[in-house]
């Protein structure tokens, strides 16, 4: 799992998730989604309820692929 480092805590601060992304991916916002096991879908606020879905999807993947190399 991708924890946030310490300035990336800090520029996150109160930014909706859409916006703090648009401004931290530099270009590259699919290498970035995965770094931070976010998905690929619409970061707004209205869709708070497939972005959650669709996450626990991905990290449920992540934490399998760690624990099955064990």
């Amino acid at each position: 799992l991708q924890m946030l480092d310490a300035n990336e805590n800090k520029s996150k601060n109160n930014k909706p998730l859409e916006q703090w992304v648009n401004e931290k991916c530099n270009g590259n916002r699919k290498e970035f989604l995965e770094k931070h096991l976010i998905p690929d879908v619409d970061l707004s606020l209205k869709n708070f309820n497939n972005f959650i879905e669709e996450r626990k999807k991905i990290i449920i993947d992540k934490l399998k692929s760690i624990l099955n190399k064990e």
